[in-house]
C-alpha cells in the first residue's frame, strides 16, 4: 500500500483537531499526486474519525513507540474518494512533534469492519516503523506484513483473532475489483498464506 507524500501529510495535519481517547485526529482536504492512490482526499466525517480511532488506538498502545506517536501530537486523517480498499501513511515531523498522516479510501472505511481496518493500519504502521521510503517494493510490503502480524498478535488477549483479520483483508483484496494497483505488491493470495502461517506460530 502506498504512503502519503510528506506535503500531503503536512496539509492533513492542519486544521482543528479533535481529542478522541488520547488521540488527536485532524482532517483536511487535498488531492493526492498521480499514481496508484490518485484521488481527491476529503476531510473525514465524525463517524470515519471514530472508526479510525477505534481501529488504531490499540495498535499505538501495543506499539508504545514515542518516535511513532506521542500523546498530544496530531494524527492527520483524510479520506480518498475511491470505492477500492487502500490506505497510505506518511511521517510528518513539523514543529518537532512526531506525527503521521493516514489516508484511507472510502472503500476501506465502508467495507471493512473495525478488526480488518485495524489490520490494514497495522500494515501501514509497519511501513512507518521500518522507515520505508520512496515507492514501496515487494520486499517492503512483505516486511510491513510481517510487522503487522507481530503487532496484531500482541493484541489477541483483548482482541480475539486480531492477527487473522489481516488474512481476511488479503482475501478481500484478492477480489477482482481491487486488483488495479497490485503490480508493486505480492499477490494477495501469497500474502494471505504467509500471514496465516505467521499468525499460527
Amino acid at each position: 500500500m502506498p504512503r502519503v507524500p510528506s506535503d500531503l501529510a503536512r496539509r492533513l495535519s492542519r486544521g482543528a483537531a479533535l481529542t478522541i481517547a488520547g488521540l488527536l485526529l485532524a482532517g483536511g482536504c487535498a488531492t493526492t499526486p498521480s499514481g496508484v492512490m490518485q484521488a481527491t482526499v476529503r476531510k473525514a466525517t465524525p463517524v470515519e474519525s471514530r472508526l479510525t480511532r477505534d481501529a488504531i488506538t490499540p495498535l499505538l498502545q501495543a506499539l508504545e513507540d514515542p518516535t511513532v506517536h506521542t500523546p498530544g501530537c496530531a494524527i492527520g486523517l483524510g479520506v480518498a474518494v475511491s470505492p477500492r480498499i487502500n490506505a497510505s501513511i506518511a511521517r510528518n515531523r513539523k514543529d518537532g512533534c512526531p506525527r503521521f498522516a493516514i489516508v484511507l479510501t472510502e472503500g476501506a472505511l465502508t467495507r471493512l469492519p473495525v478488526g480488518m481496518l485495524r489490520a490494514v493500519l497495522a500494515h501501514e504502521l509497519g511501513h512507518l516503523v521500518r522507515q520505508h521510503t520512496g515507492r514501496n517494493t515487494q520486499a517492503q510490503e512483505i516486511a510491513a506484513d510481517e510487522f503487522a502480524t507481530r503487532l496484531l498478535k500482541r493484541l489477541e488477549p483483548r482482541h480475539a483473532d486480531a492477527c487473522l483479520q489481516l488474512v481476511y483483508v488479503f482475501s478481500v483484496l484478492a477480489e477482482p475489483g481491487n486488483a488495479g494497483w497490485f503490480a508493486a505488491h505480492p499477490s494477495p493470495d501469497r500474502r494471505a498464506e504467509a500471514a496465516l502461517a505467521q499468525c499460527n506460530r
